[in-house]
């Protein structure tokens, strides 16, 4: 474990490298940062260290992640499963769902995607699947990017939230609900049953907010009248409760 001034050292050399490289290695840095100062965090903003601290008195909670993306990287969940914790992982994407099959087996792995409606949407696919999205205006963000290639948009079934966890019955109480979809955060939001489904924690990415101007935020906006409070922000997610 390295201490002392090589640590600050490190802490504006490593934010001066997430500003310069591209977001394709950004779980990499991560790993060397925790590799080297001997904590273990799989998310990219380290989110599941302040998911640790908010459940230190749930040795044993369950999760829903929408947008699961991968098991390890980027992971809000990963950390909370070698915990014990166990959930439901929801993507898109057949590979994606593989991989949970193979790294979190006791899961309950859905390959789906989540919108307003039930139906059909072009599905835009990058060669690092953490950009992939339905949303076309956050596709073009990456389309002319030399270190990421287009890989083009394909049909995919799309249905609410709350359909999508009938999957579990019966479905255990919420604790956790981390939402990472490119832009559809707000459908998602949109398709839960807040009458029945009401997770203590929400996770939940916003790269429009602004701390100053809270309620600009429509995420915000939408979990704060549904009584959820602002507990921290890290990067781009925010992480509301509601205990």
């Amino acid at each position: 474990m390295v201490h002392g001034g090589f640590y600050h050292f490190f802490k504006v050399l490593y934010r001066l490298l997430k500003r310069i490289i591209p977001p394709q290695w950004h779980y990499t840095l991560s790993n060397l940062k925790r590799k080297l100062f001997g904590y273990k965090t799989y998310s990219q903003f380290g989110e599941d260290a302040v998911l640790l601290e908010i459940f230190k008195d749930t040795p044993r909670g369950f999760y829903v992640d929408v947008g699961a993306h991968h098991p390890k990287r980027y992971s809000n969940t990963h950390l909370l499963y070698t915990k014990g914790w166990r959930g439901i992982n929801i993507d898109p994407n057949p590979h994606t769902i593989d991989l949970f099959m193979s790294a979190r087996p006791t899961d309950v792995n859905v390959c789906t995607g989540i919108a307003c409606q039930a139906g059909d949407l072009a599905y835009y696919r990058f060669s690092d699947p953490a950009l992939n999205t339905f949303k076309k205006e956050e596709a073009q963000k990456w389309m002319n990017k030399d270190w990421v290639a287009y890989l083009g948009a394909v049909p995919v079934s799309v249905k609410p939230l709350r359909d999508a966890l009938h999957v579990y019955s019966p479905l255990p109480p919420i604790d956790l609900m981390n939402i990472d979809v490119e832009g559809m955060d707000m459908e998602v939001l949109e398709s839960n049953d807040w009458e029945t489904t009401r997770p203590r924690v929400i996770v939940v990415e916003s790269a429009d907010f602004d701390p100053v101007q809270r309620e600009r935020s429509a995420v915000y906006h939408f979990l704060s009248k549904k009584g959820y409070t602002l507990r921290a922000q890290r990067g781009s997610s925010l992480i509301f409760a509601h205990l």
